[in-house]
């Protein structure tokens, strides 16, 4: 077959101005050194790139031995050719050159809806750029406001499935007591309205578990008098128990406070016989033992160390002094040493006992046992 071109009289075969790898009109004609036939560039370039010879004779070539044919080029650059929407109704001819920016332009190409695309699907099919205006005004997937002025925006073909489901400003039935209402106030009413809501009993307070419907409260409460009555009534000798024993803490509390108030009103006056006055030191500063053998040793910085057996035989030490009888503040500090195991306890008592029993064991005594954490007093 053979092309006419529409320039003059000249017939040219189709086969000079079409590719040979894409079949379609050359692109950048470049023709081959050894069978000068034309290619698109980039199709040659592509198959050479894989195959390295040419695609007729297949003699090895590179793309560097290629060259453009420029005749070939400056025809097809030229060739006056019909509208490709033609068939649609465009009767405009131009220069080939010119088809992507009249394929841009041209009012028969297709149409792109803006309402087209939605979840990623063609919706709007078929359509030509001169039929856009109006049908997009029209067009089932576009977006309107709620009639109903809920504030949403929804999609036209959408609309009734959105009253029936969505709207807040849609009527609808309340399922539990058929009352109708808004959507949008329907949790209020099931809340706090709706007379098949279940509800706590009001004695919900006073431990009565029953849930019954709003609208058989009455009937409820009615038949519970005595009940509840009970109820109340359990309530209020619990309430007066625990008001009985929070009067009692309260009490012991004030006593003891009053107690820490009087000590230490007590100890806030100072010893007439300590170094503040000025007088000689009379406070117990050192410890003595009657007991000096091999197991007990007693250094200058009164680290005490010993092995005795502590219940059937224990050491025993005492302060050099005896502790002022009037109440006040002081502190005596020694360090103890008692290996591996062993217990100890401290205390005050009246005389020293040769008889050498734990602190507190003793007749008028006070002591405390580190081994089981108690106080004794005798």
């Amino acid at each position: 077959s053979k092309l006419i071109i529409n320039m003059s009289s000249w017939v040219v075969p189709r086969w000079i101005l079409l590719c040979r790898i894409c079949n379609k009109l050359l692109d950048k004609p470049t023709e081959t050194p050894c069978c000068h036939l034309c290619y698109c560039n980039s199709c040659l370039s592509d198959y050479l790139r894989s195959t390295p010879s040419c695609p007729e004779c297949k003699k090895q070539i590179t793309l560097s031995l290629c060259s453009p044919n420029l005749p070939i080029q400056h025809i097809t650059e030229n060739i006056v050719i019909d509208c490709p929407y033609a068939s649609s109704g465009c009767t405009e001819t131009f220069i080939i050159t010119y088809l992507s920016e009249h394929k841009e332009d041209c009012e028969f190409g297709p149409g792109k809806c803006k309402w087209n695309i939605e979840e990623g699907e063609l919706k709007c099919k078929g359509l030509k750029k001169f039929d856009l205006p109006e049908h997009e005004a029209i067009c089932p997937h576009r977006r309107v406001d709620c009639e109903k002025n809920c504030g949403d925006s929804v999609v036209f073909d959408q609309l009734q499935r959105h009253y029936e489901e969505e709207c807040s400003q849609s009527e609808m039935l309340c399922d539990k007591c058929g009352f109708e209402l808004k959507r949008c106030d329907l949790d209020a009413h099931l809340q706090k309205i709706c007379p098949e809501r279940i509800i706590d009993c009001p004695f919900s307070c006073f431990r009565c578990s029953k849930r019954v419907k709003s609208s058989c409260l009455d009937e409820h409460l009615q038949q519970s008098i005595t009940p509840h009555t009970n109820l109340i009534i359990e309530k209020l000798k619990t309430s007066q128990e625990e008001q009985e024993t929070l009067v009692e803490e309260i009490v012991r509390l004030q006593m003891t406070l009053t107690s820490y108030r009087s000590f230490l009103m007590e100890v806030k006056q100072p010893l007439d016989h300590s170094p503040m006055n000025d007088l000689p030191l009379v406070l117990p500063s050192k410890l003595r033992t009657n007991q000096l053998n091999a197991d007990i040793r007693i250094t200058n910085d009164l680290v005490i160390s010993c092995r005795t057996k502590v219940y059937s035989n224990p050491t025993l030490f005492w302060g050099d002094r005896p502790v002022p009888k009037k109440k006040s503040l002081y502190f005596f500090e020694t360090r103890i040493d008692k290996g591996g195991s062993g217990v100890f306890g401290v205390g005050f008592s009246k005389s020293v006992s040769i008889s050498s029993v734990m602190p507190g064991w003793l007749p008028d005594a006070y002591g405390y046992h580190a081994d089981d954490v108690t106080i004794i007093i005798s």
